[in-house]
């Protein structure tokens, strides 16, 4: 446009009054000649023609004049900004910006990087939003590997790298964005960078385990092969929204692939030390991860992709995805099933529910307390830890913070190994943890109370933790239909009910108790509420107010 006078159509352009409805309308084929001048009116038909696409865009334009053959502003403020426009682009050195605004090597001030931000937020948003069509074109492409680590029913996830900003949804998976040097080296070029941008699946996928590799690395300090394995789990469909870190800020086209990983006993280690304590983690449940709200501290998952690639069965998609730890439970299935004592004078109580033999208890109070807090801690109840001796991470695994604390780790592992029951594991000498599945490690029937209250079971459970976990009472109740109300009194009021009493007659009570009340109440580490002693049930577990200790 160098032989355009663009100061001229600036000058030519319809004024329109700073008050009221008083306006010029000029002809663009007047203006075509105001720019062009003596030049070819193809030439000045084709930059006008740029010009005024760029104010139609900006809705300066009156669309009715237009179509007339006239322009018009719509306001004076529109006037304004199409006359600012001009000027700018007609003077000659003149710029909106320093000319280090938008260089991404120079380190832009936080300011700098929030206002261009913004701009490419309301810009990019108003493009989508008045789209004609409603299908705006993504401008941004990008190819994301993701690592999921799962330790028993939580999720590692790591905070945003926009860290400054205090986006609801500020945690993701572990990994990141493909960059052009994860490619192979052959295919490091301009021309991969444009076959990128276009959205070449087949090429990004020649990266993205480099990708996932060099991100687990950095955020994790995890070694590939010897920390971890990673298997490909699932590509999700492309998903598009206004997004970005920073100032990459657009309408993008994100091509996610997550991966599950599998740890070694050494990376199993190396994960906790990285992240036990540390800034920019968090470990979210299943249910912290469903919900929009996220946990409790108010920090959420940012898995919008995730919840529009499974709108219905992401539960199911998540809890599909296999447990990370490379230190497996040596105990699990029924027949290794434990009930945990609630004194050092009772014993363990191990085997098949129903086929329970004692197994002799040789734990002081202290080594007793420690493995009441891992067995609570791998259950998933809240604990408050003493943090200057133990601290609980993820996954059931507790950190020994002092000397004392691993003694009486080490004590209680060499204690339980002796009498046949491993039911601790020990990591680097730092981390411990239930050697037992915790869905078969219960705790003894004394340790629970309960009470019928017109057709509601209350249960709460005082668990023992001391030094180690301040302790505290778990409570449950649990709604009853009419029929397992009046057995549960019948039995309450007599000590017994015989298998063949009449109010049982055409009923499988047995199937009653196991789906009704044992089912639920196993969540809360009871094995069994009523149990069959000779011919008749028993209620196992102490009512409320009775002090005496059962099992």
């Amino acid at each position: 446009m160098n032989n355009l006078n663009l100061q001229a159509l600036a000058q030519a352009l319809p004024i329109h009054a700073e008050e009221g409805a008083f306006r010029e309308c000029i002809a663009e084929t007047h203006l075509q000649t105001v720019l062009a001048g003596t030049q070819s009116t193809d030439a000045g038909q084709a930059a006008l023609s740029v010009i005024r696409r760029l104010f139609e865009t900006l809705c300066l334009l009156d669309n009715a004049e237009l179509a007339k053959g006239h322009w018009a502003f719509v306001s004076f403020p529109a006037y304004l900004l199409g006359r600012s426009l001009l000027e700018s682009m007609s003077t000659h050195g003149q710029t909106l910006f320093e000319a280090s605004y938008w260089n991404q090597t120079g380190h832009p001030s936080s300011n700098i990087i929030e206002e261009q931000r913004q701009l490419l937020a309301q810009m990019e948003s108003r493009r989508i939003q008045f789209h004609p069509t409603g299908n705006a074109v993504p401008i941004r492409i990008v190819y994301v590997a993701w690592g999921v680590i799962r330790l028993g029913g939580d999720f590692l996830l790591v905070h945003r790298e926009d860290k400054k900003r205090r986006d609801a949804k500020n945690y993701v998976f572990p990994g990141g964005r493909l960059n052009l040097t994860d490619l192979p080296a052959q295919h490091q070029h301009a021309e991969s960078l444009r076959a990128l941008h276009e959205g070449d699946l087949a090429l990004a996928e020649l990266g993205l385990n480099n990708t996932l590799k060099r991100e687990l690395a950095e955020e994790l300090n995890l070694r590939p092969e010897t920390d971890y394995h990673a298997t490909p789990h699932h590509t999700l469909q492309p998903y598009r929204k206004l997004e970005g870190a920073l100032n990459n800020h657009a309408f993008t086209q994100y091509h996610i692939s997550l991966s599950s990983i599998q740890l070694t006993p050494e990376g199993e280690a190396r994960l906790l030390d990285q992240v036990s304590g540390a800034e920019g983690f968090a470990w979210f449940s299943l249910e912290d991860m469903l919900t929009p709200q996220g946990r409790s501290d108010g920090n959420a998952a940012f898995i919008d992709a995730l919840r529009t690639a499974f709108p219905r069965d992401l539960r199911d998609f998540l809890g599909g995805i296999p447990d990370s730890s490379g230190t497996p439970y040596r105990l699990t299935g029924e027949t290794h099933a434990v009930d945990i004592p609630a004194a050092s004078d009772i014993p363990f109580r191990v085997g098949k529910t129903g086929k329970e033999k004692d197994q002799f208890n040789p734990l002081d109070a202290s080594e007793l307390a420690l493995l009441w807090t891992l067995i609570a801690h791998a259950r998933g109840m809240a604990l408050k830890a003493d943090e200057s001796r133990i601290k609980l991470l993820a996954g059931g695994w507790a950190k020994l913070v002092t000397e004392d604390t691993t003694e009486t780790a080490h004590r209680l592992i060499d204690k339980l190994n002796g009498i046949g029951l491993p039911l601790v594991q020990l990591i680097a000498d730092t981390y411990v943890r239930t050697a037992i599945d915790p869905t078969y490690a219960y705790f003894s029937e004394g340790a629970f109370r309960y009470r019928l209250e017109n057709r509601t079971l209350h249960l709460s459970l005082e668990i023992t933790t001391r030094p180690w976990a301040a302790d505290q009472i778990i409570e449950k109740s649990l709604p009853l239909d009419p029929a397992l109300t009046l057995a549960l009194r019948a039995i309450q009021k007599d000590g017994r009910l015989w298998k063949s009493d009449k109010m049982l007659e055409g009923k499988d009570f047995d199937r009653e108790l196991r789906e009704k009340i044992d089912k639920p109440l196993r969540q809360v580490g009871l094995r069994k509420l009523v149990r069959i002693e000779r011919e008749d049930y028993v209620i196992a577990v102490p009512r409320e107010g009775e002090s005496e200790v059962l099992r």
